[in-house]
């Protein structure tokens, strides 16, 4: 079946007029996914406990859960921000 296009669409091209093709080759040029990082980048991320926090004045919490860290809670970074979170937290997180 061979499609007609008028003149007003005569300047779209064919393969965008479908939101799905569009959708994959917007995800393709800016690296986007429909799911969240691979585990393999995610299990790189460090990990420490709470108890090596040397200093700290005040506890503080997992911004995803807001529970307060306990000392022997494994927690993982983010390098760039310096944010730390429970594991199982930012997990799955991440993995969304």
């Amino acid at each position: 079946m061979k499609h007609r296009w008028s003149s007003s669409s005569s300047n779209r091209d064919p393969e965008m007029s479908d939101s799905g093709t569009y959708q994959r080759q917007l995800q393709q040029l800016f690296h986007l996914h429909d799911s969240g990082l691979d585990q393999a980048f995610i299990d790189a991320l460090p990990v420490f406990l709470y108890k090596e926090i040397v200093g700290l004045k005040e506890p503080f919490d997992c911004a995803v859960c807001l529970c307060e860290f306990s000392e022997q809670d494994e927690l993982r970074l983010l390098p760039l921000c310096s944010h730390a979170f429970h594991i199982s937290c930012i997990d799955t997180w991440l993995l969304s």
